[in-house]
């Protein structure tokens, strides 16, 4: 599971089981991600957990991270955490859409880019963007 973490919108992608495609789940707030990560944990196996980082997080990121991350590792079935640099993710996902033909609008569209931000993160981590 990749998860492109902020403090006010959290995008959120997966992988199949045998970690071949990524997928966009959604973007989230802070109050609803507890639901559907609740939800989804108890649903699919997830071994692990990639939690973009960025070069430079501020005060009030580190802090809603660190809530965060202690409250996945509360739980009974927590998955392992990884962190992994989301530099340039946002720029890489609005060229994303750019390049899938994306209206204006689509590409304004904040809850968007952070779902694919996601999925351009889970995809670098697990090595997949070599290939384009």
């Amino acid at each position: 599971m990749g998860i492109d973490f902020g403090t006010k919108r959290i995008g959120v992608a997966a992988t199949d089981t045998l970690m071949i495609s990524v997928h966009g789940k959604g973007t989230y707030s802070p109050v609803t991600i507890v639901d559907f990560l609740d939800d989804f944990l108890e649903k699919e196996p997830v071994d692990k957990i990639v939690i973009g980082m960025p070069p430079k997080p501020s005060d009030l990121f580190t802090r809603a991270l660190d809530k965060f991350v202690a409250w996945i590792a509360e739980r009974s079935n927590a998955p392992e955490i990884v962190f992994h640099d989301e530099d340039f993710t946002s720029v890489e996902a609005k060229q994303a859409l750019i390049a899938s033909g994306a209206s204006k609008k689509q590409r304004r569209n904040k809850e968007l880019l952070d779902e694919v931000s996601a999925i351009i993160l889970l995809q670098d981590y697990l090595g997949h963007r070599e290939f384009f």
